[in-house]
This record gives structure tokens, sequence and C-alpha cells, in this order.
């Protein structure tokens, strides 16, 4: 698999726990379970976004979806700045998840985790500004 699937796969994984979390969050134990998945999460793409930084002299991984408007598409790229951004984000989320002690899930803390999924989905994003423009 490239590394730009993985990261897609992993941010999958991000929309996916919420649902997890909103099925089990009357149990009382729940949060460790959850919070342990979203760090593990974090850490297969920080390591992904490290792998990539480290091999910055090859070329980028690249993957084009149909999704979005029909003649633009959705274009995901992990390139060297890319790879930083998402080292970044993904080790203050590692660290946060980590550290964060919370005896049961709060609204803060999925609204925290979501603007996480979507800083990573915008870093992947390749042409964003040409959507933007288009879409404008």
């Amino acid at each position: 698999m490239t590394p730009v699937v993985v990261a897609l796969c992993s941010v999958s994984a991000f929309l996916g726990l919420p649902l997890l979390a909103a099925a089990v969050m009357r149990w009382s134990a729940a949060t460790r379970p959850i919070y342990g998945a979203c760090f593990v999460v974090c850490l297969v793409i920080l390591v992904v976004a490290l792998t990539q930084l480290m091999s910055a002299g090859s070329t980028a991984s690249a993957l084009s979806l149909p999704l979005g408007l029909p003649w633009v598409g959705a274009h995901f790229q992990i390139d060297a700045l890319a790879a930083f951004f998402l080292a970044v984000v993904n080790l203050g989320g590692a660290i946060w998840f980590a550290a964060d002690r919370l005896s049961h899930l709060q609204f803060l803390t999925i609204r925290k985790y979501l603007s996480l999924v979507f800083a990573l989905l915008v870093i992947l994003l390749f042409f964003l500004m040409l959507v933007m423009l288009v879409w404008s």
C-alpha cells in the first residue's frame, strides 16, 4: 500500500471511531480503548509521514479519487511538505491522546478530535485551492 492510501485508511478509521465511541459512551471503561485506538491511528500516520519525509528525494505518493466535482475529482498527495505537517499534527495528536486522563468521553473532546481529522484531510488534499477556486 502506498503511504497516501495508508493515511486515507487511517483517516477513515478516525471517522469510524466516533461511531464506536457513541455506541459505548455509557460504559465507564470505554475511554481507555477509544483513546488507545486513536493513539494507535495517530502513530500509524506519524510513521507514514516520517518515512515519507525521510525519503524526500523520492517521488510524492499520490492518489486521485472521483469525489467532489466531476471534472476535478479529489487529488490526495503526500510530498515532503505535507509529510512534515502530517508528522507535526499527528505527533501532537498522539501526545494529546496519550496524556489525556478524562474519566469519560466529553463533547469538547469530540470537537478537538474532529478538528484533528479535518486537519489531516486538508493536509492530504493536493488541489484544494483549485477546488475552492472552481467552487467559488
